[in-house]
């Protein structure tokens, strides 16, 4: 069964079935919502401290030195269960897009999860991994780092059996004594993968060396080796990387080389994933048409909720496709997260 956690007091997804970790960061302290959750029918806690457990009957709490490290442990435990290919994308730049684009280009006959948003952190990552549902073909992770030290706990997590490094270049470059530095901890991501596909045009050509070096056994797959079927289809170089890049992770994962090809025509920008605009008469309007599925559907809820400000809250769905669901078992879990939300009015398209 896939754990249920909750990490933000706000979502809209709390219920005695999750379990919320008490993560004490530095603006704000998860054990000061614990009673609010509480009041919402949380009944299972991680904390890191000592807490008054005799207000909250019925409810069961774990201490932890980190509850940080208690909610990765939990997270690489549910991944060692699932028995889809794995893919863990990182790099400087360029890790959503590739991320989306490789869920994008494979086949309707597949079912891919790709981490929400840029789930990409040490939080972000272990909700990723507890976010699939157990029965996909492949996830997509996207892994990213700005400390020394970091990487090595997310590959614990995520396990990848394909990795990806889209390029080495300066993004959180200031906590790191060198660039080489942040390179290799961005590298150990790969540890336990059997296949590496990276960017051949990174202007850093320490790259291929340092791959080369770490990890002599492993398959190198120069993804911008062939950049011609890109060129009619992208203006500018750094969308054609992308895309070849994730064209290639889609041949490792032994899809159709043909209809991959044929999907390019399909890629967008990921601007349209959770994208704020200003509409008329004072209105918001978040447009998160990129890619439907159930897991963006809750995200994009509780992000309605967080920027509404009093506003009335409209939601407009169109059918989702390539769930793995049923009609009936997926839309009733449609109708259960849109009837947990704050939602005014809900539209049908489909």
């Amino acid at each position: 069964m896939r754990p249920s956690v909750l990490t933000d007091s706000r979502s809209l997804t709390a219920s005695s079935g999750a379990v919320f970790p008490a993560i004490a960061g530095s603006t704000h302290d998860g054990h000061a919502y614990i009673n609010e959750l509480y009041g919402r029918g949380v009944r299972a806690f991680v904390v890191e401290r000592d807490v008054a457990t005799q207000k909250y009957e019925g409810a069961g709490f774990v201490r932890v030195d980190s509850s940080v490290d208690a909610l990765q442990r939990l997270a690489a435990d549910y991944r060692c269960r699932f028995a889809g290919k794995v893919v863990a994308v990182t790099g400087s730049n360029g890790k959503t897009i590739v991320k989306e684009w490789i869920a994008s280009l494979a086949p309707s006959s597949a079912k891919v999860f790709r981490s929400p948003k840029s789930y990409n952190s040490q939080i972000g990552v272990p909700l990723s991994v507890l976010m699939i549902e157990g029965d996909e073909q492949v996830a997509v992770i996207e892994a990213g780092i700005s400390l020394p030290g970091e990487m090595v706990r997310l590959e614990a997590v995520v396990k990848p059996d394909i990795g990806v490094i889209t390029n080495a270049g300066d993004a959180h470059q200031e906590n790191f004594n060198s660039p080489e530095e942040k390179l290799r901890d961005k590298l150990k991501l790969f540890a336990g993968a059997g296949t590496v596909v990276y960017n051949g045009n990174e202007a850093h050509g320490e790259l291929l060396a340092m791959l080369t070096e770490m990890y002599p056994d492993k398959t190198l797959i120069h993804a911008t080796g062939g950049m011609e079927p890109f060129r009619s289809i992208f203006n500018d170089e750094a969308s054609r990387e992308n895309a070849a890049t994730a064209a290639a992770v889609c041949d490792v994962l032994g899809f159709d080389h043909g209809t991959t090809l044929e999907r390019l025509h399909m890629l967008q920008p990921v601007a349209m994933r959770l994208e704020l605009k200003e509409g008329i008469n004072n209105s918001l309007i978040i447009n998160d048409s990129y890619n439907s599925d159930i897991n963006s559907l809750s995200i994009a809820l509780d992000y309605l909720s967080n920027v509404a400000g009093g506003r009335r809250q409209t939601l407009v769905l169109s059918d989702i496709l390539q769930s793995g669901y049923g009609e009936r078992e997926l839309y009733h879990r449609v109708a259960r997260m849109v009837s947990q939300s704050q939602v005014d009015l809900f539209v049908g398209v489909g």
